[in-house]
């Protein structure tokens, strides 16, 4: 399983680079987009590139971060695959701080979430 996300993994992040990215929502904290040309659905899991550009910089500094997703349309769930934080907008220079360890746990978009919205938008338009 771990040589199966690390290669798709491999995969999609060089399309990480072509796409374009899609605005899906906005509130106080942050714009958020998907980058459709990434939506992938593999083994009934999705898969999927994430962007928020935070509308202040985090604790830490950060204004943008690239979130790359395994989701799950049924229950809304989800897990971070892979992560990358910039101190410039739009994901834009190198990543600040960054991780390739997926998260362990499902987690699931509470409800009138930004994160519900983006898990519906995806699952409607996946692959």
């Amino acid at each position: 399983m771990k040589k199966l996300l690390i290669l798709l993994f491999s995969i999609l992040i060089s399309f990480n680079s072509y796409g374009e990215w899609t605005k899906l929502s906005q509130n106080d904290h942050a714009a958020y987009f998907v980058e459709l040309d990434t939506v992938k659905t593999i083994n009934g899991y999705i898969y999927w590139w994430s962007l928020s550009n935070y509308i202040k910089p985090n604790e830490w500094g950060d204004i943008s971060a690239k979130i790359f997703f395994q989701g799950e349309c049924e229950l809304k769930s989800f897990k971070y695959l892979n992560d990358a934080y910039y101190k410039e907008p739009m994901g834009q220079g190198t990543p600040s701080s960054s991780s390739n360890i997926p998260d362990e746990e499902w987690d699931y978009a509470p409800p009138n979430s930004s994160m519900e919205e983006e898990m519906e938008f995806i699952c409607d338009n996946v692959k």
